[in-house]
């Protein structure tokens, strides 16, 4: 259950970043809600969090949303500089 509502918290971010960035593209947007997940997930993990728990914190989905916001920004700064 943890699992699926970090990966959810990722998704929705990753949507949310494509809509303030403006990517008009399918590909774009489904990158960055991937991205939000694996960034969602990683933060959590490092956190200390275990998927297969079933307790989930405060503390622990603020750092799964800081994970996801972290790689979004360095996933979105790579693509500027290789746009360039």
């Amino acid at each position: 259950m943890t699992l699926l509502v970090i990966l959810t918290l990722g998704m929705a971010l990753g949507w949310l970043a494509a809509i303030l960035l403006r990517h008009d593209s399918f590909r774009q947007s489904f990158a960055d809600i991937v991205t939000g997940a694996l960034g969602s997930l990683g933060g959590y993990l490092v956190a200390g969090g275990r998927p297969d728990s079933h307790a989930i914190g405060f503390e622990l989905l603020m750092l799964g949303a800081l994970g996801a916001g972290l790689l979004l920004a360095a996933v979105a700064f790579l693509r500027r500089q290789t746009a360039r």
